[in-house]
């Protein structure tokens, strides 16, 4: 075979196999693309199809209407042309496929879950102040019909029951039911004790005033025996908002069109190590921030937790508090956490030492006694956070094993 032909073939190949529907249907757990790997494949294709064609044809020239074009000349001019889209593309290959191979990516159950939440995100009902998610089911993501990912609340009880309180970590972003802190709290539980069932009261960007709520509106409907906190951060992500002076009250950013176009940007690995190269160097050049620790007293938060606390011992309720890890507080980063974490200091400057104020002010001015869960992560270089705050399926597990050794000790059950 003439090697012409055979390089034009070999190319074709490569533009086939980088082809999004085959990568879509053959790698890809949930059959979904994100926008930059779309960027990526559909650029690699169209690339490897233009070399296959022109090599085939690479020593000919044909007339269109009065110019002749020489495919050897316009061949070099489009290679000239691709060298930075190329070079991109390629940098951002390398971090695209490295996260979803070897950056301990998702379980299938869990991305399966996470398209399905995303698809049903915009199905919701406000009551008592709160937005819960409308009645869901499937194999790995379900909601009842109080808008609580667990079992449904006119279940007869038969064995001990724990309601697990908090916002979206409890709740379980980004992971499915078996692997939300509760579910996997429920198994280790009844594997090593006794049988019991653990009630997820966890709702999406709720602090401890909607917890409260939540505790008091399910308290009489499910009955439960233990009740476990574990929150902190949206609390706090308010606090860190009135210290900065920043108009929004929420780590979620306000739909307009410039935030719009930051996300869809921010979904390109190369974007971020670009901050991550951008932050290194501001805080080279940047003062050290004089904070007023004040401000950070968090007396609205421990009277609430109190308040929570005097309700649970009025009602024979055992009651249990936790501080929750960021992505801050873990000692050992992985490559990607630490790109996250850069991602976010970019956003957020001061944002971990702040919490570690906040967590301290707690601990050391509240009548509750809270569990600092801040440094639970840190024994293991592994990829424990998804994103800023929210845990993977590895870090539920050590969360949830948390958890339950303080129940033992403390005789919960």
């Amino acid at each position: 075979m003439n090697l012409r032909i055979l390089l034009s073939i070999i190319f074709l190949i490569l533009a086939i196999i980088v082809n999004p529907f085959f990568i879509k249907n053959s790698f890809i757990a949930d059959g979904n693309l994100d926008l930059p790997s779309l960027v990526i494949t559909y650029f690699l294709s169209f690339f490897f199809f233009t070399i296959a064609s022109f090599i085939l044809i690479i020593k000919k020239k044909i007339q269109l209407l009065r110019y002749e074009i020489d495919f050897k000349q316009s061949f070099f001019y489009f290679l000239s042309i691709s060298i930075i889209p190329l070079f991109f593309v390629s940098i951002e290959s390398v971090l695209w496929f490295g996260n979803r191979f070897f950056g301990e990516p998702s379980k299938t159950e869990d991305i399966i879950a996470q398209n399905e939440m995303k698809s049903h995100s915009g199905n919701i009902f406000t009551s008592n102040g709160i937005i819960f998610p409308t009645k869901y089911s499937s194999e790995y993501f379900n909601i009842n019909e109080e808008g609580f990912r667990t079992y449904e609340f006119k279940q007869k009880k038969t064995t001990t029951r724990i309601a697990l309180i908090g916002g979206s970590t409890t709740y379980g972003i980004n992971v499915a039911d078996q692997n939300t802190i509760p579910k996997i709290l429920e198994k280790i539980i009844t594997n090593s004790r006794k049988k019991v069932s653990v009630w997820n009261l966890g709702v999406s960007g709720i602090n401890s005033y909607d917890e409260f709520k939540i505790l008091k509106t399910t308290h009489e409907k499910i009955n439960p025996d233990i009740v476990v906190f574990y929150h902190g951060a949206n609390d706090f992500a308010k606090i860190y908002n009135e210290v900065k002076k920043k108009n929004t009250k929420s780590l979620i950013l306000e739909d307009k069109l410039i935030n719009r176009i930051y996300v869809i940007l921010n979904q390109f690995q190369t974007i971020s190590i670009i901050k991550m190269i951008i932050y290194f160097f501001k805080e080279i050049l940047s003062v050290e921030e004089k904070i007023n620790e004040d401000l950070l007293l968090s007396k609205d938060f421990t009277k609430q937790g109190e308040e929570i606390s005097e309700y649970c011992n009025f009602n024979g309720l055992q009651c249990y508090f936790f501080l929750q890890p960021l992505l801050e507080t873990k000692k050992y980063l992985t490559f990607f956490e630490t790109k996250i974490l850069y991602e976010r200091k970019f956003i957020f400057p001061n944002y971990g030492n702040l919490y570690n104020i906040f967590v301290d002010n707690v601990i050391k001015s509240s009548q509750v006694e809270y569990v600092d869960l801040r440094h639970t992560l840190n024994d293991i270089k592994k990829r424990f956070f998804y994103d800023y705050v929210h845990t993977t399926t590895n870090g539920n597990k050590i969360i949830a094993h948390k958890i339950y050794e303080l129940l033992v000790k403390n005789k919960a059950f």
